[in-house]
């Protein structure tokens, strides 16, 4: 999947991002509260809208293109109007509409639903039909919530995180091809893995790919000898569910558990776990990409974000990141006078040239949101 552009509105607060547009590579830079967590915000709020999750208060609009290289839009709007039911808050989508390779497949409005031309029944207003049909429209479903997103409210970005996993789930398709097992291939047809059960199943069964990774993740922290995933029973589990943790050993002899490890080793491994392990379709957004990372860190990061096949969308307002991005891949974003989030190319209002960018960067109007 690659996102092209989003146009979001907040019903409550009138922020407006303004279409913004992505490429492959995409550094969000400016200053502190120019708007960049709020379009990571808004492309996590979209997964979790497809996901079958409420939202209030919202006017939206994605381009992207899914798995199958097809042309999708995919626009709604929900009622600022707040229900209270047993299942928490909700709100109605009033209207919503996708359109695929220029055919409308989906349009709603608040009196009726149509489906590939077809009228539907009325279903669920709390849920998107993006959610309701998703068997229907199984890769733009997929497409879109296998967006990888780490910020700092991310649950499996702390390692107090107590993950789950459900081996039997997996167990023909691992049987089926045991003997030339691909992590990426299987995460690609199992997008909803997380990267703990994504580096499990390497080091299981991908043996090649999982040294690659482990050498790349020592070459980091020197220190570390062995990355060793295992699966425990504990007094909750059963014989399928058992809880999946990460132990590291040093080489002074010493094993670290994974509520010790460190937050910058923890969250390279989460990175470079989703890089190496995932499905080469699957973007990557990270919120403040620096946050966490110390200096050894972030150069290996950033090499290998800048060399994957996947979509990648970062924010940062750190010099180091800034300056080992080439200018071409930086968005600046900016709020106008209206609040109105908007974000430049950076080529095209910064001087030629990579001279001393990060300088140029701080210097130009569209960073300091002087427009």
């Amino acid at each position: 999947m690659r996102i092209q552009e989003l146009y979001m509105r907040d019903l409550w607060s009138g922020i407006v991002i303004n279409d913004v547009t992505f490429s492959r590579l995409n550094v969000l830079v400016g200053i502190s509260g120019a708007g960049k967590t709020t379009i990571i915000s808004a492309l996590k709020t979209l997964v979790r809208i497809a996901e079958g999750n409420p939202a209030s208060g919202l006017e939206w609009r994605i381009k992207f293109l899914d798995d199958q290289k097809q042309k999708v839009i995919w626009s709604g709007r929900t009622s600022k109007k707040i229900d209270l039911t047993e299942d928490g808050i909700t709100a109605k989508i009033i209207e919503e509409k996708l359109i695929v390779n220029d055919n409308v497949l989906i349009d709603k409005s608040s009196s009726e639903v149509n489906f590939n031309g077809l009228k539907l029944p009325r279903l669920d207003d709390t849920k998107s039909l993006l959610f309701h049909l998703k068997n229907e429209i199984r890769s733009i479903h997929t497409s879109l919530t296998s967006s990888i997103i780490i910020d700092v409210d991310s649950p499996e970005f702390s390692p107090f995180n107590r993950q789950i996993i459900n081996k039997n789930k997996y167990v023909d398709q691992i049987n089926e091809r045991k003997k030339n097992f691909d992590i990426k291939k299987f995460s690609h047809q199992n997008k909803e893995l997380s990267w703990k059960e994504k580096l499990y199943f390497a080091y299981e069964y991908d043996k090649s790919a999982f040294s690659f990774f482990q050498d790349t993740y020592i070459h980091i922290f020197e220190q570390v000898k062995e990355i060793k995933p295992r699966v425990a029973r504990t007094m909750e589990s059963t014989d399928s569910h058992r809880m999946l943790v990460i132990e590291l050993f040093l080489n002074n002899g010493n094993r670290v558990t994974q509520s010790k490890i460190s937050s910058g080793m923890y969250k390279t491994m989460m990175i470079l776990a989703e890089l190496f392990f995932g499905s080469n379709n699957s973007p990557i957004i990270i919120d403040e990409i620096e946050n966490s990372l110390g200096v050894n860190c972030l150069p290996e990061i950033l090499a290998q974000l800048n060399d994957t096949d996947n979509q990648v969308i970062i924010t940062s307002h750190h010099p180091r990141v800034i300056n080992e991005i080439p200018v071409k891949f930086w968005n600046i974003v900016s709020r106008k006078n209206d609040g109105a989030v908007v974000a430049y190319p950076a080529n095209e209002v910064l001087p030629s040239g990579r001279h001393e960018a990060f300088i140029q960067l701080i210097n130009s109007p569209e960073f300091r949101g002087n427009l």
